[in-house]
């Protein structure tokens, strides 16, 4: 198993690091050491069966906070009480649905289509009900057809 913790020699001759500044070769450790420690923390959590989760990093940018917040909420990746506390003016019955015009018009879609199907098994139930219901009573014509026969024949 690799020492996630430690930098192999290679790391230090390759030639990309060795024309980067000193501060260049800091930031690439680090980011080195932070892919393998994000690669493990994954590893775990996928063996393990702990479902995702989504946590926010505000930045410094408010315009742009406020945009990736909402944009996260679009996606379903935060809910909207997790929203409502980190946006100050934000008021779940003000920002429902009718903010997303373009995903209410994709539910409604589906929606549509969901009932069309349901409407074409209904039609399919009853077409298969009756013909079934027609066979049965054919049986029932039949057998009672044999049954007068036979009491004719043994009478005779």
């Amino acid at each position: 198993m690799r020492d996630y913790g430690k930098v192999y020699t290679a790391f230090w001759s390759s030639e990309d690091i060795r024309d980067l500044s000193e501060d260049g070769r800091m930031l690439a450790l680090y980011l080195m050491t932070f892919k393998s420690a994000y690669a493990r923390l994954v590893t775990d959590a996928r063996n393990s069966g702990t479902p995702i989760t989504w946590s926010v990093s505000l930045g410094f940018d408010k315009q742009k906070q406020v945009h990736a917040i909402q944009k996260a909420e679009v996606a379903g990746l935060l809910s909207a009480p997790t929203v409502s506390g980190l946006l100050p003016n934000y008021s779940i019955e003000k920002n429902g649905p009718s903010t997303c015009p373009e995903g209410l018009k994709r539910i409604k879609e589906m929606m549509s289509v969901l009932d069309s199907k349901r409407a074409q098994r209904a039609e399919e139930r009853a077409r298969t009900t009756e013909l079934e219901r027609a066979q049965v009573q054919q049986k029932k014509d039949a057998m009672a057809a044999l049954v007068i026969q036979r009491m004719g024949d043994s009478r005779g």
